[in-house]
């Protein structure tokens, strides 16, 4: 008798022929709540002694899982001081990396600990194995779960194609029935029959409630689970397999959802189905990702049996792109290793006329994965041309991000192509990108996390105290300006930029009283001097009264600053008027925070100060490759420039000329000069020669000829 799989499914088993699988009617996804299961014991601990548990992949050789590096994200740190935590790129973050599936890394501005590093930190979602009735071990969520939460990452043995084959019929004649092959990207897959983690056990639902994504990761692609839509504490954890089972016999599906297709795997459900992710579909926009389901066919247009995905692809009219697709499809672009696919993007992209969408395209990493487009597809013209294309239409008002990026080296190569279009069509785009100028840029301020950060409230409160202070009358004695800085009387400047200070009564004279309105204090080195109410100070004791109230006192700091500006004033005045009481007086000021900026580079590693001398010497190599911007190509003088650099830096850090990094003196830079123009002179020399030579050859050939 037929065995009744589940959404109106049935299984039919007949000795010696393969399963027949039939349904009675075509059901859409029905709304109901989801059953839990807390009531099955937690069997991680089994499950997990039937394999061996790995943290991350291993790789069979170091080029497989390999792809373009992440880049940096515009995002700023957001420390919280009472967490000490970094919100920097989370989930309601405007994230450029988070939005195209990437991981920050530590060159990001947004700092360490930020919230797009869930595979890196392995910020897994709390799960466990419970034993399900017909599926096997299954993955149970022990929290709530929120729409995208991260989950897990499925972690295998990364194996090439030929390598999975063999493991395929290997696994088939050890009698393992369940296989944990998941495709990486063409022709790479990971493998977690043997060796993974608990990833392995999220088993397959024609109605899932999670979903598998491919994130950049560093330089690798790597495969994680996240929540499709929020999920209760107590869910069984299921996504789509939607994979070709690479003809395996059909397995039947126990998911019992009403839209159950009733098997996984299988030729039938091969042909019918797409190996397209959820992802790449709503990245090719296809009207109604639904329409792939073999269930339930919304579209008119439905996936006819043995269609491959590109026929079928192309026979369906994408949508337009708007701005909130523009995300998916750079996501998608950055990651595509199919050419078909990678046509479709672009196509897209061009097709794209708001002048918004294109904005959005630059903002999102577009030279950079455009230039990772045109180095994979190269060799095709047609893919060329239309990465040029979209190129051109970029809006683009300064060469940053152009430089940033380096696509001007991968355009370059296409400056001699055989075909026309595309030569002239990169040559003309390399024209009028070295037309541009490159705009200055506020250098970035990381914070220290360490360092707790006042909120607005509490500084607002303490102004509010200092100003209640400040409106208060001092029963205390006023504090006495810095003393003079030579026998000179001098004013002390006013400070203005402070809270107004407290007023107070001149204190009582002593026995030998000064004149009205003069005062006494003490230097640090011990030394009595003399003030009165318009802040004039002297060492001598002054004879004639100074009318008026004392002065207010500025503050400590102030002095401390007016101290070093009197002093610089001073001397530069007249060296011969200053004396040695002068110098005397003048207390410890705290070292300037300009130059401990400067001094900076001394706790800087040898690679950091010698990329912070690279950088000091090169406008001089500049100066002078402007001279042979007419002479050579644009291309070989700034790769030499480069070379030039690097090669007197490692010199001078070897012969122990540096003394500081940030600046090099008059002589030194009339030496990288010379250098450089020797450097550039034999260049020259070396492609007039060779220039020569081949006319010669030329001349000799028509002349045989």
């Amino acid at each position: 008798d037929p065995e009744t799989v589940g959404g109106e499914v049935t299984l039919k088993l007949e000795p010696g022929k393969p399963p027949k699988l039939a349904r009675t009617t075509s059901r859409k996804v029905e709304r109901r709540p989801p059953p839990l299961f807390f009531d099955h014991e937690d069997k991680t601990g089994e499950a997990t002694s039937s394999f061996t548990v790995m943290s991350e992949c291993t790789y069979a050789n170091k080029y497989l899982g390999t792809t373009e590096h992440a880049l940096e994200c515009d995002c700023a740190e957001e420390w919280d001081a009472t967490t000490r935590t970094n919100h920097a790129c989370d989930e309601d973050s405007d994230c450029i990396n988070r939005a195209t599936k990437m991981e920050c890394l530590g060159d990001c501005g947004c700092g360490a600990n930020c919230q797009n590093q869930r595979f890196l930190r392995k910020r897994y979602a709390d799960v466990s194995v419970i034993n399900t009735e017909k599926k096997g071990y299954g993955l149970r969520a022990n929290k709530n779960l929120k729409a995208n939460d991260f989950i897990f990452e499925y972690i295998g043995e990364v194996i090439g194609e030929n390598v999975f084959r063999r493991r395929m019929q290997q696994y088939d004649e050890e009698g393992i029935k369940h296989f944990y092959f998941m495709s990486l990207t063409k022709g790479e897959f990971v493998d977690a029959t043997k060796k993974g983690n608990l990833g392995r056990f999220c088993n397959h639902s024609c109605n899932p409630n999670s979903y598998v994504d491919k994130w950049v990761v560093g330089d690798k692609l790597r495969m994680g689970i996240f929540a499709e839509r929020n999920i209760q504490a107590g869910e069984e954890l299921t996504f789509n397999y939607n994979v070709d089972r690479y003809g395996a016999e059909p397995q039947p599906c126990y998911c019992g959802e009403p839209n159950c297709t009733g098997y996984i795997g299988g030729k039938t459900q091969t042909e019918r189905a797409t190996k397209l992710s959820h992802a790449i579909i709503e990245a090719l926009g296809i009207d109604d990702a639904d329409a792939w389901d073999t269930a339930v066919a919304k579209k008119p247009r439905k996936k006819k049996m043995g269609e491959d995905d590109e026929e079928y692809v192309n026979n369906v009219e994408p949508k337009g792109l708007d701005e909130d697709g523009v995300n998916k499809v750079m996501s998608s672009l950055m990651q595509c290793k199919e050419k078909w696919i990678a046509v479709k993007l672009l196509t897209r992209i061009q097709r794209a006329d708001d002048e918004k969408v294109r904005n959005r395209v630059v903002r999102f990493h577009g030279y950079r994965i455009l230039k990772n487009a045109l180095a994979t597809f190269i060799d095709d013209v047609n893919v060329c041309l239309q990465v040029l294309d979209v190129l051109d239409k970029m809006p683009r008002l300064t060469r940053n991000k152009i430089q940033d990026s380096k696509i001007e080296e991968t355009v370059a190569q296409l400056k001699d192509n055989e075909d026309d279009r595309v030569s002239s069509h990169a040559n003309r785009l390399m024209e009028e990108w070295s037309k541009l100028e490159v705009g200055y840029r506020i250098p970035r301020m990381k914070r220290d996390p360490n360092v707790a950060v006042k909120s607005e409230r509490t500084e607002r409160r303490e102004t509010e105290r200092r100003r209640s202070r400040s409106r208060s009358r001092s029963k205390s004695p006023p504090r006495a300006p810095a003393g003079p800085r030579s026998n000179v009387a001098t004013r002390t400047a006013p400070f203005f930029g402070g809270p107004r200070q407290p007023r107070f009564r001149p204190p009582p004279p002593p026995n030998g009283a000064l004149p009205s309105g003069w005062f006494e204090a003490t230097a640090a080195n011990g030394s009595t001097y003399y003030y009165n109410h318009a802040g004039m100070t002297t060492w001598q004791r002054p004879a004639i009264p100074a009318n008026g109230a004392p002065p207010p006192p500025p503050p400590k700091a102030v002095s401390d600053q007016q101290m070093l500006q009197d002093l610089i004033k001073n001397i530069v005045s007249s060296k011969k008027e200053a004396s040695k009481s002068a110098s005397e007086t003048a207390t410890p000021i705290e070292t300037p925070k300009k130059e401990r900026k400067e001094e900076k580079w001394r706790s800087m590693p040898e690679e950091k100060r010698k990329k912070m001398y690279e950088g000091t010497i090169q406008p001089h190599i500049m100066h002078v490759v402007g001279k042979y911007k007419h002479k050579l190509a644009k291309d070989d003088l700034k790769r030499w420039a480069k070379e030039l650099a690097k090669k007197i830096v490692d010199s001078d850090f070897k012969k122990s000329k540096v003394e500081d990094p940030s600046r090099i003196s008059d002589k030194q830079a009339k030496g990288v000069k010379k250098h450089a123009q020797e450097f550039f002179e034999k260049a020259l020399k070396k492609k007039n020669e060779a220039e020569k030579r081949k006319a010669e050859k030329k001349a000799a050939k028509k002349d045989d000829g």
